[in-house]
């Protein structure tokens, strides 16, 4: 059965399985396990979260809920620590859709639902309108106005309520606990390959086609200029092994990052070049996975120069992208 998309905590209330005889809470609806959280990045830790959840629900004959927030809640509490963001919101709808919970509810996070208290949230949303009969959270997970709903308070609220919480223990990766926290900090440094590892797929990120000012054609290596949305992460500058999907089709690709500082810098630049393409490119969105980081960002003294090294740097891409293997530890939910 498809995931359904809800956008409001009293959609909730409906269920489309008691008329296929599954089994009903008293009100008529069929009674949830309910997973929480951001799940900025879907990394694997978050889908192991959201699988025991699905798992668990299906060997009860509950309803699978995933309960997510269009918008990070950093940005209404504390919009100057506000995160960059891993996955856009379109991205992540996708990729929890995948896993194939029963529900996706995604609300607005907004000044009201931040005030209010965990005794609410739990009464009207877990209780009253999901009908949760299991909880599971992250070990460090909190809601609430002032961060006052801990695990232990949720533990607390669910004796109360009728529904028990499972706090998720975190992932481990090369000795390091995921999370979205550490997956920023890695991608931040370039390090792409070890974020693969902690997303279980590559990093990407989606851009528009901007205009440029054709450098790189001049240069015999042309290339789409890209704008990415403000509240999207972006790697640290240099050049990549990448690979760019547009218009249906996928490319192996070199990124270049940077400032264009043999041009006398700037504004930051995203450009992809496209391995073996000629012509025009479709003018829609393009999607870059970034593989591997092939050196840091430089100043040459000339063009020529320039030039020289992007033709080294295509080469090394070529052989990376030859080489290249995917993380292979993406979580699958049980049928």
């Amino acid at each position: 059965m498809a995931t359904e998309v809800i956008a409001s905590f009293s959609q909730l209330t409906r269920d489309g399985d008691s008329a296929n005889g599954r089994r009903s809470s008293a009100n008529g609806r069929r009674p949830s396990a309910v997973a929480i959280g951001f799940f900025d990045g879907v990394h694997v830790g978050h889908q192991a979260l959201v699988c025991a959840t699905i798992d668990a629900a299906r060997a009860r004959g509950l309803r699978s809920v995933v309960l997510t927030f269009a918008n990070h809640p950093a940005t209404v509490v504390r919009p100057q620590a506000a995160p960059k963001l891993i996955t856009s919101r379109e991205q992540r709808v996708a990729l929890l859709r995948r896993l194939s919970p029963d529900v996706l509810c995604v609300v607005p996070f907004d000044n009201a639902l931040s005030q209010w208290e965990p005794r609410r949230f739990c009464e009207e949303v877990l209780r009253d309108a999901a009908a949760t009969r299991r909880l599971t959270v992250g070990r460090n997970f909190v809601l609430g106005r002032g961060r006052s709903g801990t695990v232990p308070v949720l533990e607390s609220l669910g004796a109360e309520l009728g529904f028990e919480v499972v706090p998720f223990e975190p992932v481990e990766r090369e000795g390091l606990a995921v999370s979205s926290s550490e997956i920023r900090a890695q991608i931040a440094a370039g390090r792409v390959e070890r974020a693969a590892a902690f997303l279980g797929r590559p990093f990407s990120v989606t851009g528009i086609q901007i205009g440029g000012n054709r450098l790189g054609r001049e240069l015999g290596f042309p290339t789409l200029n890209l704008h990415v949305a403000d509240e999207l992460l972006l790697p640290a500058t240099g050049i990549y092994a990448a690979r760019a999907r547009l218009a249906g089709e996928t490319f192996d690709a070199a990124v270049y990052l940077g400032a264009r500082a043999t041009f006398g810098g700037g504004a930051a630049s995203f450009e992809v070049h496209l391995l073996g393409f000629s012509g025009e490119a479709d003018p829609g969105p393009v999607t870059i996975e970034l593989l591997s980081r092939v050196r840091d960002d430089a100043r040459f003294a000339s063009a020529a120069e320039l030039a020289r090294q992007i033709g080294a740097d295509v080469a090394e891409v070529r052989r990376r992208l030859r080489e290249y293997r995917a993380p292979g530890d993406r979580e699958e939910c049980r049928s």
